[in-house]
């Protein structure tokens, strides 16, 4: 059983790739509907569902949404969202549950025997926090399937670009910018290089298209997530990304290919701040390359 987010589309191409069976269900995102989840969750419930994948720790409404589905004693494990796995694992976490919704989360825990955010598999290794049961995700068929041979293609993975130059306080134009001298960079470090920007999922702006079709380069918006575009292509020679969580990914696929991690500006919040030096600290020890640029 699937639950229909925005990111459904993507999520449907891997299922389908791999050939996994599935039955789609919808969740109404209304607080009325939220507080009703939560009642329901509370509920014992006998079900053949025994286990339950989450994407999101931070999701309250998928967490209740989702336990109408499992019975009681059933296991709960967390997938990655993102790389924000990596400020949790390291205590620097600023999104957990508080208020209304921990009390429930503790209530639940103990009338349906469930322990909550305890079970995580995680591509993130290197990781024994003492809180957690963490099994590392090796992504053995991706690295299996990429290519070894390199092309001449490189690639931006871009973010959302409203919310990114919101956190940083900045014009969008100054984005921008930026991208422009990524691009340059690009092709003045890797020659006849075929530069592709790559939108992220939920970009919505038309912006990076615009500036694309200006400076003649590719945009590509995907309905899959990149990595599993990357796998159809030859290694490639570059990609940059802005915190991207799938350049971590990507280089895990493709050790040989050079990948960057570009940041410019501060995070305006304290403890997000915090959370994306965290990140970043990780990329860097793990191979990705910091560039940082002045605004």
């Amino acid at each position: 059983m699937v639950i229909h987010t925005d990111r459904y589309g993507q999520v449907e191409s891997v299922l389908k790739k791999y050939e996994v069976p599935f039955t789609l269900v919808y969740v109404g995102w209304h607080r009325w509907k939220m507080r009703f989840y939560r009642i329901l969750s509370i509920l014992h419930k006998k079900s053949r569902y025994t286990r339950l994948f989450l994407g999101d720790y931070r999701s309250c409404t998928l967490l209740y949404f989702g336990l109408q589905y499992v019975a009681d004693g059933s296991d709960i494990v967390y997938l990655d969202d993102g790389n924000a796995t990596i400020p949790l694992f390291e205590d620097k976490a600023q999104y957990l549950m508080t208020g209304i919704d921990a009390k429930v989360s503790d209530l639940i825990s103990r009338r349906k025997h469930m322990e909550l955010m305890k079970y995580f598999y995680s591509i993130y290794e290197g990781y024994h926090n003492n809180k957690y049961v963490i099994e590392y995700n090796s992504l053995s068929s991706l690295c299996r399937h990429s290519s070894n041979e390199a092309g001449n293609k490189a690639y931006i993975i871009g973010p959302k670009i409203a919310l990114f130059c919101k956190r940083l306080g900045i014009e969008e134009k100054v984005f921008l910018e930026t991208l422009e001298r990524v691009i340059n960079e690009l092709k003045n470090k890797y020659q006849k290089v075929t530069v592709t920007y790559i939108p992220h999922g939920k970009d919505t702006t038309e912006l990076a298209k615009d500036f694309c079709f200006k400076k003649d380069i590719e945009y590509n918006k995907l309905s899959e997530p990149v990595e599993l575009f990357l796998l159809n292509e030859m290694r490639p020679m570059a990609v940059f990304g802005f915190g991207s969580s799938a350049l971590y990914n990507i280089k895990k696929m493709f050790p040989c290919s050079d990948v960057y991690n570009v940041r410019f500006g501060s995070v305006k919040n304290e403890k997000k701040a915090i959370e994306k030096e965290t990140v970043i600290e990780y990329y860097r020890r793990n191979g990705i390359i910091q560039v940082d640029y002045n605004i």
